[in-house]
């Protein structure tokens, strides 16, 4: 029986299943009203350092590939960077990250480590009590 002609109604308000989520131009999920958490994502724009950003366009206009070196961490990574060695500070240098369609939506602060790891101590007895 075809649900349109069910007696009780049934499936006119129905997703079909296997529908994709939409997704947003700096690719992550469309989310509902109710998420508040990312529902910031939607209103605003991530943000990007002015000049950072303006770098990337002229190199895409170009079609060039250099490292462009920068402090902004807490630019979040867009679309228009895929392809591109942008060197991240650390607080002492930068280091070099090449930015792949995987990192879109990401800060560029998660990609440079701040601390370095040495190892712990070998005769250490006070962590051991």
């Amino acid at each position: 029986m075809n649900p349109v002609d069910h007696p009780h109604g049934g499936g006119e308000g129905r997703a079909p299943i296997g529908r994709k989520k939409p997704t947003t131009p700096w690719g992550y999920p469309a989310l509902g009203r109710r998420s508040r958490k990312r529902n910031k994502y939607i209103k605003k724009n991530p943000f990007v350092a002015n000049h950072l950003s303006g770098k990337i366009e002229k190199l895409n206009m170009r079609e060039e590939k250099e490292i462009i070196v920068t402090w902004s961490r807490a630019s979040t990574i867009i679309p228009t960077m895929i392809g591109h060695t942008i060197a991240i500070h650390n607080g002492k240098e930068h280091l070099p990250i090449y930015i792949t369609d995987r990192m879109v939506g990401h800060k560029l602060g998660e990609f440079a480590p701040t601390l370095t790891f040495v190892r712990h101590a070998r005769n250490d007895n006070k962590s051991r009590r």
